[in-house]
Protein backbone atom coordinates (compact mmCIF):
# COMPACT_ATOMS: atom_id res chain seq x y z
CA UNK A 1 0.00 0.00 0.00
CA UNK A 2 1.26 3.66 -0.89
CA UNK A 3 2.23 5.87 1.90
CA UNK A 4 0.70 8.91 -0.41
CA UNK A 5 -2.51 7.02 -0.09
CA UNK A 6 -3.27 7.77 3.24
CA UNK A 7 -2.67 11.64 2.86
CA UNK A 8 -4.59 11.67 -0.15
CA UNK A 9 -7.49 10.26 1.78
CA UNK A 10 -9.58 12.72 4.05
CA UNK A 11 -11.02 10.31 6.49
CA UNK A 12 -7.32 10.54 7.60
CA UNK A 13 -6.68 14.20 7.94
CA UNK A 14 -10.49 14.45 9.56
CA UNK A 15 -8.87 12.35 12.55
CA UNK A 16 -5.78 14.27 12.46
CA UNK A 17 -7.58 17.21 12.58
CA UNK A 18 -10.36 16.09 15.82
CA UNK A 19 -6.99 14.31 17.42
CA UNK A 20 -5.26 17.74 17.65
CA UNK A 21 -8.85 19.51 18.37
CA UNK A 22 -8.69 17.34 21.72
CA UNK A 23 -5.22 17.61 22.17
CA UNK A 24 -5.36 21.37 22.34
CA UNK A 25 -8.85 21.87 24.04
CA UNK A 26 -7.12 19.52 26.78
CA UNK A 27 -4.17 21.82 27.11
CA UNK A 28 -6.42 24.97 27.31
CA UNK A 29 -8.85 23.38 30.20
CA UNK A 30 -5.99 22.26 31.82
CA UNK A 31 -4.09 26.15 32.17
CA UNK A 32 -7.34 28.01 32.36
CA UNK A 33 -9.81 25.69 34.59
CA UNK A 34 -7.24 24.40 36.49
CA UNK A 35 -8.40 24.61 40.51
CA UNK A 36 -4.63 26.20 41.40
CA UNK A 37 -3.64 29.77 41.07
CA UNK A 38 -0.23 30.96 40.74
CA UNK A 39 0.96 27.54 41.81
CA UNK A 40 -1.43 27.85 44.84
CA UNK A 41 -4.84 25.26 45.80
CA UNK A 42 -8.04 26.57 45.16
CA UNK A 43 -9.88 25.66 48.62
CA UNK A 44 -13.31 24.93 46.80
CA UNK A 45 -15.52 25.42 50.48
CA UNK A 46 -13.08 27.60 52.59
CA UNK A 47 -14.57 27.31 55.68
CA UNK A 48 -13.69 30.64 56.48
CA UNK A 49 -16.53 31.80 54.93
CA UNK A 50 -19.43 29.04 55.55
CA UNK A 51 -20.26 30.42 58.55
CA UNK A 52 -23.94 30.82 58.16
CA UNK A 53 -24.37 34.21 60.15
CA UNK A 54 -26.69 36.52 59.11
CA UNK A 55 -27.27 40.24 59.74
CA UNK A 56 -29.98 41.44 61.87
CA UNK A 57 -30.92 44.91 63.81
CA UNK A 58 -28.98 44.64 67.38
CA UNK A 59 -25.83 44.51 69.13
CA UNK A 60 -23.10 42.26 68.49
CA UNK A 61 -20.07 40.72 70.07
CA UNK A 62 -17.42 40.44 67.67
CA UNK A 63 -14.15 38.01 67.84
CA UNK A 64 -10.95 39.33 66.26
CA UNK A 65 -8.37 37.00 65.50
CA UNK A 66 -5.41 38.48 64.49
CA UNK A 67 -2.75 36.17 63.71
CA UNK A 68 -0.13 35.49 60.62
CA UNK A 69 1.04 32.21 59.05
CA UNK A 70 4.94 33.40 59.61
CA UNK A 71 4.82 33.80 63.53
CA UNK A 72 6.00 31.00 65.25
CA UNK A 73 3.12 31.39 68.00
CA UNK A 74 0.64 31.38 65.26
CA UNK A 75 1.76 27.82 64.03
CA UNK A 76 1.39 25.96 67.97
CA UNK A 77 -0.79 23.32 67.45
CA UNK A 78 -3.07 24.87 70.45
CA UNK A 79 -3.56 27.77 69.23
CA UNK A 80 -5.54 26.51 66.45
CA UNK A 81 -7.75 24.36 69.08
CA UNK A 82 -8.10 27.23 71.62
CA UNK A 83 -9.23 29.48 69.09
CA UNK A 84 -11.80 27.35 67.63
CA UNK A 85 -13.10 26.17 70.96
CA UNK A 86 -12.95 30.12 72.12
CA UNK A 87 -15.38 31.07 69.29
CA UNK A 88 -17.63 28.05 70.15
CA UNK A 89 -17.65 28.34 73.91
CA UNK A 90 -18.03 32.79 73.62
CA UNK A 91 -20.80 32.03 71.04
CA UNK A 92 -23.01 29.38 73.38
CA UNK A 93 -22.51 31.83 76.08
CA UNK A 94 -23.65 34.46 74.31
CA UNK A 95 -26.91 32.67 72.70
CA UNK A 96 -27.93 31.41 75.71
CA UNK A 97 -27.91 35.00 77.55
CA UNK A 98 -29.85 36.30 74.51
CA UNK A 99 -28.96 39.72 74.55
CA UNK A 100 -26.13 39.86 71.52
CA UNK A 101 -25.45 38.16 67.87
CA UNK A 102 -22.09 36.96 67.97
CA UNK A 103 -20.06 37.32 64.87
CA UNK A 104 -16.05 36.36 64.13
CA UNK A 105 -13.55 37.93 62.14
CA UNK A 106 -9.75 36.84 61.31
CA UNK A 107 -7.26 39.42 60.16
CA UNK A 108 -4.02 37.56 58.69
CA UNK A 109 -1.60 39.75 58.89
CA UNK A 110 0.85 38.59 55.48
CA UNK A 111 1.48 40.05 52.68
CA UNK A 112 0.43 36.62 50.91
CA UNK A 113 -2.90 36.42 50.60
CA UNK A 114 -3.80 32.74 49.25
CA UNK A 115 -1.21 31.46 51.94
CA UNK A 116 -3.11 33.50 54.66
CA UNK A 117 -6.11 32.20 53.41
CA UNK A 118 -5.07 28.77 53.40
CA UNK A 119 -3.54 29.13 56.79
CA UNK A 120 -6.62 30.94 58.78
CA UNK A 121 -8.77 27.86 57.56
CA UNK A 122 -6.82 25.89 60.35
CA UNK A 123 -8.96 28.11 62.57
CA UNK A 124 -12.05 26.71 61.92
CA UNK A 125 -15.20 29.10 60.71
CA UNK A 126 -14.92 32.69 60.52
CA UNK A 127 -17.75 35.34 59.31
CA UNK A 128 -15.28 37.74 57.98
CA UNK A 129 -11.59 37.85 57.08
CA UNK A 130 -9.09 40.51 56.25
CA UNK A 131 -5.56 39.40 54.69
CA UNK A 132 -3.05 40.67 52.39
CA UNK A 133 -1.13 43.86 53.02
CA UNK A 134 0.53 43.03 56.44
CA UNK A 135 0.21 45.55 58.80
CA UNK A 136 -1.13 47.78 56.58
CA UNK A 137 -4.87 45.93 55.37
CA UNK A 138 -8.41 47.50 56.63
CA UNK A 139 -8.49 45.16 59.49
CA UNK A 140 -4.92 45.80 60.99
CA UNK A 141 -5.44 49.59 60.37
CA UNK A 142 -8.64 49.49 62.12
CA UNK A 143 -7.95 47.34 65.23
CA UNK A 144 -4.77 48.11 65.31
CA UNK A 145 -3.33 51.75 64.07
CA UNK A 146 -6.70 53.94 64.06
CA UNK A 147 -10.35 53.48 66.23
CA UNK A 148 -8.92 50.85 68.53
CA UNK A 149 -5.12 51.43 68.98
CA UNK A 150 -3.15 48.38 70.21
CA UNK A 151 0.28 46.73 70.68
CA UNK A 152 0.96 45.33 67.44
CA UNK A 153 1.95 41.77 67.48
CA UNK A 154 0.55 37.95 66.62
CA UNK A 155 -1.34 36.57 67.63
CA UNK A 156 -3.64 38.69 69.18
CA UNK A 157 -7.26 38.84 70.21
CA UNK A 158 -9.58 41.29 70.65
CA UNK A 159 -13.54 41.46 71.72
CA UNK A 160 -15.72 44.50 70.73
CA UNK A 161 -19.08 45.43 71.25
CA UNK A 162 -21.02 46.89 68.30
CA UNK A 163 -24.19 47.86 66.85
CA UNK A 164 -25.73 46.99 63.57
CA UNK A 165 -28.16 49.07 61.83
CA UNK A 166 -29.92 48.39 58.74
CA UNK A 167 -33.63 50.28 59.12
CA UNK A 168 -31.69 53.43 58.07
CA UNK A 169 -29.47 51.72 55.47
CA UNK A 170 -26.33 49.60 56.50
CA UNK A 171 -24.55 50.96 58.99
CA UNK A 172 -21.96 50.07 61.87
CA UNK A 173 -22.81 52.06 65.55
CA UNK A 174 -21.64 52.35 68.64
CA UNK A 175 -18.26 50.22 68.63
CA UNK A 176 -16.95 49.64 71.62
CA UNK A 177 -13.43 48.20 73.11
CA UNK A 178 -14.13 45.22 75.42
CA UNK A 179 -10.73 43.41 75.33
CA UNK A 180 -7.56 42.59 73.92
CA UNK A 181 -5.10 39.78 74.58
CA UNK A 182 -1.59 39.73 73.01
CA UNK A 183 0.29 36.78 73.03
CA UNK A 184 -0.01 32.76 73.06
CA UNK A 185 0.29 32.64 76.70
CA UNK A 186 -2.34 35.43 77.34
CA UNK A 187 -4.69 34.15 75.41
CA UNK A 188 -4.27 30.87 77.03
CA UNK A 189 -4.07 32.23 80.36
CA UNK A 190 -7.55 33.86 79.20
CA UNK A 191 -9.72 30.56 78.34
CA UNK A 192 -8.41 29.06 81.06
CA UNK A 193 -10.24 31.75 83.21
CA UNK A 194 -13.07 31.38 81.77
CA UNK A 195 -12.69 33.90 78.96
CA UNK A 196 -14.56 36.88 81.18
CA UNK A 197 -14.63 40.14 78.77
Amino acid sequence: MNILHFFKNKDFFKSVYLILIFFVSGLLCAKYLSPKINGYEIIAKPSVSKSGFRIGNGKELVFIFIGSYKCGACRDETLSKLIIDMKKKIKERIQKEGKLNFTSFAIGVDWDVWESIKWLNNFGVFDEVSVGRKWWNEGTSKYLWTKFPGYAATPSIVIVEREINIKDGYSIINEKFLLRKVGLVEIKHWYENGLIY
